[in-house]
């Protein structure tokens, strides 16, 4: 990755900001830390369920059973 370009822009809405010691953690997996920032994003009032996470990606129910297990065992 030697012509690797970071481009950074300011946003004013629509956006998630997160601790950089979330990305860092080393207990998250890829698939871990991935489903936290999509659960970071919904709103504060909205109702988690199971079904509703693993209908959005690819994955299925038991991989996304598998992740969220991961983030509660994380904290």
């Amino acid at each position: 990755m030697t012509d690797t370009v970071i481009i950074r822009r300011k946003v004013t809405r629509d956006f998630t900001a997160l601790s950089n010691d979330l990305i860092r953690d080393a207990r998250l997996s890829w698939g871990g830390l991935g489903l936290l920032v999509y659960v970071l994003h919904l709103p504060d009032n909205f109702r988690l369920r199971l079904s509703h996470l693993s209908k959005q990606k690819t994955n299925g129910r038991d991989a996304t059973r598998a992740r969220v297990k991961e983030l509660e065992a994380c904290g």
